[in-house]
Formats: structure tokens, C-alpha cells, sequence
């Protein structure tokens, strides 16, 4: 179970526009290194995803500096 908290701006507005579930327990989605780049340059840069890999659970800019993959669980789009 993965708990997210929203957060809001003084104006009582959501700082996230919406949040995507990628992996799903019937079709699970991996992505290596190469993949992870192409699909946060096709989510563009209001974009995070949040991947499962062997270091435990790692934003994807986290992802790109300890050179590991893995499963893309979520996607938030800011």
C-alpha cells in the first residue's frame, strides 16, 4: 500500500494535477534506463514517477543519478 498525501498552496488549490497508477497487478510495467528517459521526455517536465527498484522505491530524477531501473509504479503530474 503506497499512502500519498496532497499538498495544497494557500489558496486551498492541489499542487497536483493528477495521478496516474502505471503498474497494475495484472500488467506490470519495467523500464531500464533507456525507456525511463523516453518516457519522462514524453510525460514532459511536469511529470515525476515513482519506481520500485532493488534500493527500495525512488523518484525517477533518483533513479537517473543511481543509474538503476525498474517498475514505474506511479506517475504525478504537477
Amino acid at each position: 500500500t503506497i499512502e500519498v498525501f496532497m499538498k495544497y498552496s494557500r489558496l486551498g488549490m492541489c499542487t497536483f494535477r493528477s495521478i496516474k497508477v502505471i503498474s497494475t497487478p495484472g500488467l506490470r510495467k519495467y523500464v531500464n534506463l533507456q525507456q525511463l528517459y523516453a518516457l519522462k521526455s514524453e510525460k514532459g517536465k511536469n511529470s515525476i514517477f515513482i519506481i520500485s527498484t532493488e534500493d527500495g522505491l525512488l523518484f525517477d530524477y533518483e533513479c537517473f543519478f543511481r543509474k538503476v531501473s525498474g517498475e514505474v509504479l506511479i506517475c504525478i503530474y504537477i
